[in-house]
């Protein structure tokens, strides 16, 4: 069983996501959130296995956020989601720790494949 926590600051998007995620019976959503500082607190309570992370959010981004889960927690493994081909933010979440990076634009099935590297301890 692979455990999530979802953070981003859109519900309709975070409903989606659970959703889509819930078909696979190996994957478990522990927990979701709206905020960095949500986002932060759950997996640090939580430990999933892989924390998706918004890049782009109000307050605490994406980036602070993993950042600060990643040093307290190395083992958990960090998909970002941005809404923009941005190449510095990019540069800037795996420099933060993140195995993987999607854009919100792509397919679905992209984030199967990406889940699928990440916990081969790979990058997408």
């Amino acid at each position: 069983m692979i455990t999530f926590v979802i953070v981003d600051d859109y519900p309709f998007f975070r409903l989606g996501l659970k959703e889509y995620l819930c078909q696979n019976q190996n994957f478990k959503i522990v927990g979701e959130a709206g905020t960095g500082l949500e986002g932060i607190a759950l997996a640090q309570t939580l430990k999933p296995d892989i924390v998706i992370m918004d890049v782009d959010m109000p307050g605490t981004n994406g980036i602070e956020a993993t950042n600060v889960i990643l040093k307290s927690n190395p083992e958990i493994k960090v998909i970002a989601l941005s809404r923009f081909d941005n190449e510095d933010e990019i540069m800037e979440m795996l420099k933060a720790g993140s195995k993987g990076l999607l854009l919100k634009s792509g397919e679905m099935d992209e984030l199967l494949h990406a889940i699928d590297k990440v916990m081969g301890n790979e990058e997408f």
